[in-house]
This record gives structure tokens, C-alpha cells and sequence, in this order.
């Protein structure tokens, strides 16, 4: 009896191997999904193409991760979750190599987003704590009530504030100097795990999505005290929505859900437009692939990446990535603002303002070095800003954005970068 369902179950998983996609390497604009479905003793990562094609990154995971984000550099994926060691945190490069494995067994991220100076913020779910990390270690930035468990989160584009989804409600952290806490809607009907905030430069705002058992539905948050949550798109209470991220190659945001096993649907992700509130379908999986998408994010998408952090008299390093595009031109500008953003045509637009320092950031004088250039083999250029001594300037707040040439057209164009000054 034992022998027998024993060949069962390896029959079973030998099936479930067979019918999956074909491993491949994810590409910049691919849209990369962690799964909460486990294979064996391992769970899969999950690459999808922009024409919606489901191809696997990898199989050999060994844990199921919570939360899903590009590296600052633009060369890999960073994934956080509890898996056979425990909770751990690693990155994933696009062939499906698992490097900088790291066991931490206090430390369970449900979000991570990266900062103006190239450190991730993260939201731990197992303690109530905001962390960062800083090449190769972590920092408590906060601790304790009003937060009991981060369910997930985001940096707000106009603050730099992580806004964080929690059991206890949602909450605003000032990162800048000493980490204070406010509270922006408390409380919230406690949402399951996978719900995720991202900002949305043409509002100011930031859209969310996350299911609470009795409804699943997409949210616009506009911060303040209190905020206010509106609904944009509600959908079926037998979906359960993951971690979203926005796509900077169409402005539209991409949402995993994953079907219950009382409904009809396959697990499928969505592209999300916040401006017409029109959900449509990427990639539908296969009911082979037992498939339990918990977040998404898009490769290659941090195309502006900070170096270091900002401080008076130092200079700040900005790298610009376009991993497709080597030899392209490239332009790197500030401003004080990014909205409503700069039209570029066909509907697109940088989100900086036209103002002061946008003009002067273009002239690429000595304070602007590296502004204006040709990417190198590895679609990547190095630019810096030096900062004026003026102790004063701590705690200003300015932004960056960067556009790629190609063939004498705008290809890429930046998410904006938030910089606030140490």
C-alpha cells in the first residue's frame, strides 16, 4: 500500500514536470511570478512574456516566498519567504541561479521596495518591524504597536515614506531621520497574505491589491490623516489577488491572483489600468502547473538606480540599466516635482516637472556629470550628482528620471527616482 502511493505521488510529480513550461531566462519587460505552490520539496518561480507566454525560471526554490522585487542593480530578482531552512531571503538571477542564499529565521518579508539611495525597505510579517538593508546587512528602522504584522507595502513617490498594509490597519513611516509612524486608515477588515501598494506618478497616489475573504478588489490610496481608500476595480470573492508591481514599459500595474479550489478559474494574472480602471488577462496557467501566484514584479524595470545615499558635500552615484539596449543614448534629469509628468508623445511621459532644476540638470554641467551619454556593453552608464556642502539641504527631497534613444526614438523611460537628502 505504502510502495504503491508512493509511485503515485512520483508518477503525480513527474506529470506536473512534464507539463510545465519549459525553463527559460527572464528578459527585462518579463513578468516573473512567485508561486506559493509547492513541487516536491521546492517551489517554482514563473517568467511571462509580454506577449503573455508562461515559461518557467526555475523549479529549485526552496522556499515559498512572500515577496517578490528587482534588485536595485537591475541584474536579478530578490525574493523573501519561509522555506526548508526557515525564512529566508535570496536573489534569483535570470537563468534561474539562486545566489546570496541567506537564512534568517526572525525575519519573514512580505514587501520589499528599494529607496533614493539603494537600500531595500522591507515590511516583516512575523514581527512588527520596518527594516533596511544596505548592501549586506540589516537595520531595525522601527518596531513595535500601533503594527502587528505587515502584510505588504510600498515607498510613497512623493514622501519616500513606506506606507505599509497591516492586520492593524494602514500606516505611514517617515524614513527620514528618526523613523516616526502615523496612522492613515486603522482599522481595515484584516486582508490575506499577498496585498501589496505601489505608487502611481500620475495621481500622486498609490493603487493596492489584496483580498480580505469577503471581497477582492483594487484600491486608489490617497495618504493624509486620515487617508482615503476608494475602490477601482471589485472583483470575484473567489480570487485571491497577490503583490502587484507597475510596469514602467506601459504604465499599467500587474496583479497575480490565485483561484480558489471551489472556483471555476484558473490562477491567472492581470494587467491593471489605474487611469481607465480596465482589468485584462496576461497569462492564464494551466491547471497542470498547480499554480498559487502569491506577487509578480517586471524584470529589469529599475532602469534610474541609486548607488549610495545622498548627503550634503558627497556625490551621489545614479546608475542607468537597459540591459536590451547596449550603445543606446541615454539622458538623466531632475526636477523638485514629477507631476503631472512631461508628455514625450504616443501617450507617454517622463513624470518630472519642467522646472529650475529640470533645465539646469540638462545643461550636464560639472555639478551634472555623466547626465548625457551612450550606454556600454552591458546596456549600463554611471552618473553623478555632487551634492552641495550645505548641511541645511538634509532632508530635501528631489527627483530623477532617465529615457534611453534608440534609432533616433524614445525607447525606455524611467520610473522616477525619489532622492531625499541624509
Amino acid at each position: 500500500m505504502i510502495a504503491s502511493r508512493a509511485s503515485a505521488l512520483l508518477l503525480g510529480l513527474a506529470l506536473c514536470l512534464v507539463c510545465a513550461p519549459a525553463a527559460g531566462q527572464y528578459s527585462p519587460g518579463d513578468v516573473v511570478v512567485i508561486d506559493q505552490r509547492n513541487i516536491g520539496q521546492n517551489w517554482p518561480i514563473w517568467g511571462i512574456t509580454s506577449q503573455g507566454k508562461i515559461y518557467t525560471v526555475t523549479t529549485l526554490l526552496p522556499l515559498g516566498a512572500y515577496s517578490i522585487a528587482p534588485a536595485p542593480d537591475n541584474r536579478s530578482i530578490w525574493v523573501s519567504g519561509k522555506g526548508n531552512a526557515g525564512y529566508t531571503t535570496s536573489s534569483v538571477a535570470p537563468d534561474g541561479t539562486i545566489v546570496n542564499f541567506n537564512v534568517d529565521l526572525q525575519n519573514l518579508f512580505s514587501s520589499i521596495d528599494v529607496d533614493g539611495g539603494g537600500n531595500a525597505i522591507l515590511g516583516n510579517l512575523v514581527r512588527p518591524e520596518i527594516k533596511k538593508y544596505a548592501g549586506s546587512s540589516f537595520t531595525t528602522l522601527y518596531t513595535g504597536s500601533p503594527i502587528t504584522n505587515i502584510i505588504g507595502g510600498g515607498l510613497d513617490l512623493y514622501t519616500g515614506d513606506l506606507v505599509v498594509l497591516d492586520s492593524a490597519g494602514i500606516f505611514q513611516a517617515n524614513l527620514h531621520g528618526t523613523v516616526k509612524l502615523s496612522t492613515v486608515i486603522a482599522p481595515i477588515t484584516r486582508p490575506r497574505n499577498g496585498g501589496s501598494l505601489h505608487d502611481d506618478p500620475d495621481t500622486g497616489t498609490l493603487v493596492g491589491a489584496w483580498s480580505n475573504g469577503s471581497a477582492t478588489a483594487i484600491y486608489r490610496l490617497a495618504l493624509g490623516t486620515p487617508g482615503i481608500l476608494s475602490t477601482l476595480w471589485n472583483g470575484s470573492t473567489m480570487e485571491t489577488f497577490g503583490a502587484l508591481d507597475r510596469d514602467p514599459f506601459d504604465g499599467r500595474y500587474v496583479i497575480p491572483a490565485a483561484a480558489s479550489s471551489v472556483s471555476s478559474r484558473p490562477s491567472a494574472v492581470y494587467r491593471f489600468d489605474a487611469r481607465t480602471s480596465i482589468l485584462t488577462t496576461l497569462a492564464t496557467f494551466p491547471g497542470t502547473l498547480r499554480a498559487s501566484p502569491m506577487g509578480a514584479t517586471v524584470a529589469g524595470s529599475r532602469h534610474l538606480c541609486a548607488g549610495n545615499e545622498a548627503r550634503p558635500g558627497q556625490a551621489y552615484t545614479l546608475m542607468v540599466s537597459s540591459p536590451n539596449e547596449p550603445g543606446a543614448a541615454y539622458i538623466i534629469a531632475c526636477s523638485f516635482g514629477f507631476g503631472p509628468g512631461i508628455p514625450l508623445g504616443q501617450g507617454r511621459k517622463v513624470y518630472l516637472s519642467p522646472d529650475a532644476l529640470f533645465n539646469y540638470s540638462l545643461q550636464n554641467t560639472g555639478i551634472f556629470s555623466g547626465f548625457q551619454g551612450l550606454l556600454g556593453p552591458k546596456g549600463e552608464a554611471i552618473a553623478t550628482l555632487k551634492i552641495p556642502n550645505i548641511p541645511q539641504l538634509s532632508g530635501f527631497r528631489f527627483f530623477a528620471a532617465a529615457v534611453t534613444i534608440n534609432q533616433n526614438q524614445i525607447s525606455v523611460i524611467s520610473d522616477t527616482l525619489g532622492v531625499t537628502i541624509q
